[in-house]
């Protein structure tokens, strides 16, 4: 019965052993997928930043060209607005003549 109890402990050992080996050698073929993998995610976080830098410069350019367009619009709501009054500025102004000279 003792050397059922120490060949068991034997393979057991042997077990554990081979199970250390096993795990370590795939821990090596797997090293090199997992390299690849954390330098693919790398670049991607890298593009990922670049284009929210893109995005960001993108987005200040729209509100730079949105400002320009109020501000445009602005002076021509003013521009027509003067234009309107021009009409009646001229009538007084012919009156005015009208009324000094006759």
């Amino acid at each position: 019965m003792e050397i059922i109890g120490w060949a068991s402990l034997a393979i057991f050992i042997i077990a554990i052993f081979y199970l250390i080996i096993s795990v370590m050698s795939t821990f090596k073929t797997m090293q090199p997928t997992l390299n690849r993998l954390q330098s693919a995610s790398e670049r991607i976080n890298e593009q990922q930043m670049k284009l929210q830098s893109e995005v960001q410069a993108l987005t200040a350019h729209q509100e730079s060209i949105q400002q320009d367009i109020e501000q445009k619009k602005e002076i021509m709501t003013q521009f027509i607005a003067e234009a309107k009054q021009t009409p009646g500025t001229i009538k007084q102004l012919g009156i005015a003549v009208k009324n000094k000279f006759f």
